[in-house]
């Protein structure tokens, strides 16, 4: 009878245990989510998950280049309706070569790539684009992050302007 007794006080001691690692974990689990949570969506580029050629998630910054208020709106739309038409070709074939490469290739990709994507008002918005290949439940997935560089684009015609008058 006092195995028994020992043996359950043993049981109740490592169940307790138990209990406050699972609390620890699942604290620090939430505790890097809302890290996550808040680097994607206070990012000053915009960010987009691209899976099977749909916008899985995108963040604020992105959405708000793109004039719309909510992030989620952009969830399953195909990436190249946002790509202007004259640089889908090349935007296609970036992303297509990204996700077919292997580790060992990777080098043989460009680091960025410059276009032009359109906001929902039909302005231009001129951008570099970086890249990296991920896995997205289980498919190959783009990571992409945006940087407008639309002023920075029209400071510099303007001063190339100058320059010649």
């Amino acid at each position: 009878m006092d195995l028994r007794l020992e043996a359950e006080e043993n049981l109740r001691k490592h169940l307790e245990q138990l209990d406050k690692l699972v609390a620890e974990r699942t604290e620090k689990l939430a505790e890097s989510e809302e890290r996550y949570r808040t680097l994607f969506n206070k990012a000053p580029s915009g960010i987009a998950l691209v899976c099977e050629g749909q916008i899985a998630t995108a963040n604020n910054e992105l959405a708000r280049m793109f004039g719309i208020n909510f992030p989620e709106r952009l969830e399953g739309m195909s990436a190249l309706k946002v790509i202007h038409p004259e640089d889908r070709a090349v935007a296609e074939e970036f992303i297509t070569k990204l996700l077919e490469t292997n580790v060992a290739d990777e080098e043989s990709i460009p680091p960025s790539l410059e276009g032009r994507f359109i906001s929902r008002d039909g302005t231009n918005i001129y951008t570099i684009v970086t890249s990296v290949k991920i896995t997205y439940e289980g498919k190959p997935a783009a990571l992409l992050i945006i940087r407008d560089v639309s002023k920075m684009k029209l400071l510099t015609e303007q001063l190339a302007k100058a320059q010649r008058i």
